[in-house]
């Protein structure tokens, strides 16, 4: 099997990276909301917003006790209506048997190397 590239992001974070900003799409929520949503800590949340931030998302911050959180407008309803549709796509062909989608990727990278 190919050797997968550094930049590569297992699914399992990928999944919940577009979770997450599926979340702030709908609304504002806490922090602790949004680790519940995705199953992992504050501090990962944390990170992912940085990296939501790096590419380009706005990541909007509402005060109050606790803080809240939701995605930019800008991104709404056009690419968010698109992208949670892609998302429950993807999100069904992971649940259904990850280890054939896994395999399936890898394939699909291989292939990609090769005509490179």
């Amino acid at each position: 099997m190919a050797k997968l590239p550094d930049n590569f992001i297992p699914q399992a974070k990928m999944l919940r990276v577009f979770e997450l900003i599926n979340a702030l799409a709908l609304g504002q929520s806490s922090i602790e909301d949004l680790a519940k949503v995705i199953s992992t800590n504050a501090r990962t949340v944390y990170r992912y917003f940085k990296l939501l931030e790096e590419i380009g998302f706005q990541i909007n911050k509402h005060y109050g006790q606790p803080a809240r959180y939701s995605l930019g407008t800008d991104y709404y309803p056009v690419f968010v209506s698109h992208f949670r549709e892609d998302v429950w796509k993807i999100k069904n062909r992971i649940s259904e048997n990850p280890k054939q989608l896994n395999a399936r990727l890898l394939q699909e990278q291989e292939r990609r190397m090769s005509h490179a």
